[in-house]
């Protein structure tokens, strides 16, 4: 009994990076796809004389607030489902450590990261994009985004098989 519940605690916070890695990948290439759609607003906010770097911080806080709102909601839902999933696994866990300031810490550490890696990609793309062919409604020609989405759906798609044999 007591060595299989070790092996669990040494797979689950590979697994865990494994899923905030998956959605990561996810939320920038579903941001950057979203990007498209978005080029007229940003095309607009640069032909009004917006920097490159207020169009940059704009997105750097979108996604600096999806990602706090998904930490409190992810910490609110593994608070409330916690008793259930102990059962189900039937682990006697100790959970003060949940509260304790080195989690706390490193949960907010974690969090720092997540904005930074969310929000480069996107905002560096997007503050680039170049307003005359934005609002000409060319966005499709200018395919930068398209070769990065591959390499992030292979990525992801690498990532679940990754996680799937973790499973098995």
């Amino acid at each position: 009994g007591d060595q299989s519940n070790t092996k669990y605690l040494q797979i689950f916070p590979l697994v865990a990076v494994l899923v905030l890695l998956l959605a990561l990948v996810n939320y920038m290439s579903l941001s950057t796809a979203r990007a498209t759609l978005r080029a007229k607003e940003i095309g607009v906010r640069k032909v009004s004389g917006a920097s490159r770097k207020s169009v940059a911080a704009q997105f750097y806080v979108e996604s600096g607030l999806y990602a706090v709102l998904s930490f409190i909601l992810g910490y609110l839902l593994c608070y409330a489902f916690k008793p259930v999933f102990l059962n189900i696994l039937q682990l006697k866990i100790d959970d003060s450590f949940l509260y304790s300031p080195i989690v706390l810490t490193l949960l907010g550490v974690l969090l720092l990261i997540t904005v930074l890696v969310a929000g480069s990609y996107p905002s560096l793309v997007l503050s680039a994009f170049n307003p005359v062919v934005t609002l000409k409604g060319k966005m499709s020609k200018q395919s930068g985004g398209v070769t990065v989405r591959k390499v992030f759906t292979t990525l992801q798609f690498s990532i679940s098989v990754g996680l799937i044999i973790c499973g098995i």
